[in-house]
């Protein structure tokens, strides 16, 4: 597995997903990441290369190499797509066609919309 591209900041919305990186770290060895740190104040973030992953020009951005590059932006966005690829154990998250665990999900994702 190559390792996931991750561009962010030392921000609140940046270290949501760093977060998330590092546990999703621990409960999976094989799973790796490398952070590009954007300078807000140098206004990475609105560079052409910057924009061709993430066109609002706002931090955090990912690239997946694993999935043919696939660029995701938006820290709630961005944490979804990794418990979906990359939480096959479900240890963050859970598959289930039960409709009372499918309301724990729906309250699960309340809680990371608002954190958005």
């Amino acid at each position: 597995m190559q390792p996931l591209q991750v561009y962010t900041s030392p921000t609140p919305n940046g270290f949501k997903v760093s977060i998330f990186c590092e546990e999703l770290k621990k409960a999976y060895p094989d799973f790796q990441v490398e952070y590009k740190e954007i300078s807000l104040g140098k206004n990475e973030q609105k560079t052409e290369s910057f924009l061709k992953i993430n066109p609002n020009g706002r931090i955090p951005a990912m690239v997946d190499p694993n999935r043919n590059n696939f660029a995701v932006f938006e820290s709630a966005a961005i944490l979804l797509y990794l418990e979906k690829h990359y939480d096959p154990k479900h240890i963050f998250s859970w598959a289930s066609t039960d409709p009372k665990a499918d309301d724990l999900r729906s309250e699960a994702l309340q809680v990371i919309f608002f954190a958005q």
